[in-house]
């Protein structure tokens, strides 16, 4: 509800600039709301083309800009990629192909593609397995003697910086950022649950890696969110 009271208070902002308001009334609606006690509010519009800016409120408070911060990076990706832009992530193999059999090994080279296999791009999100097994018939690989091995050089191995707020991570808007991510980078856990300050049984993982061990701390409580 408050969200959708912020995206309707931008759009008047908006207006009342457009129509060259010096005081904007949806500014002054804001800070008197209730929910807006307490909180540190700024605001600055420019008129990127023109160099200029048409509005500005307390532009010298020091404040988080948290996921403002997502239409730098949109628009830097724009400017440097273009908007047609893809990932690419290519099949790359070496060694002797012979009647059908490889003798070597397949690589999966990756480009840092964020949305291999989302669930955000459901039902379609496996769709670059047939794809991919598509392309290998088309090659005329059957069978591989030697290994199929990820290829993610294209970053170093350090997907999420140290400086992230760690309740942050476990999120889905914080998978990190790595040469190869598939399926969200998501791995999830199965818990039977019981009475609040009891521990969780674990009962399966997905995807099924046996040699993982776990330590399990986790106590159940009596609430729905994260």
């Amino acid at each position: 509800m408050i969200r959708n009271k912020i995206v309707l208070l931008c759009l008047l902002l908006c207006l009342h600039l457009l129509a060259g308001a010096q005081t904007p009334a949806p500014v002054k609606w804001l800070l008197q709301a209730p929910y807006m006690r307490g909180a540190s509010f700024s605001l600055v519009v420019k008129d990127v083309q023109e160099g200029r800016t048409v509005y500005s409120y307390d532009t010298d408070r020091l404040q988080s800009p948290a996921s403002v911060l997502k239409t730098v990076a949109t628009a830097t990706a724009l400017e440097i990629l273009g908007e047609d832009y893809r990932y690419p992530t290519t099949l790359e193999y070496d060694g002797i192909l012979e009647n059908g059999t490889l003798e070597g090994n397949l690589y999966i080279k990756g480009s840092g593609d964020p949305s291999l296999g989302s669930s955000h791009f459901a039902p379609g999100q496996n769709k670059f397995l047939s794809t991919w097994i598509a392309a290998l018939q088309k090659a005329g690989i059957k069978h591989i003697t030697g290994s199929v091995i990820s290829d993610e050089s294209i970053f170093d191995t350090e997907g999420v910086s140290i400086k992230w707020l760690r309740e942050d991570m476990g999120n889905y808007y914080a998978p990190g950022s790595y040469g190869i991510s598939i399926f969200d980078n998501m791995y999830k856990l199965s818990l039977q649950t019981g009475a609040a300050g009891t521990r969780p049984v674990l009962k399966g993982t997905e995807p099924d890696i046996p040699f993982i061990r776990f330590k399990n701390y986790l106590k159940a409580a009596p609430v729905s969110s994260d």
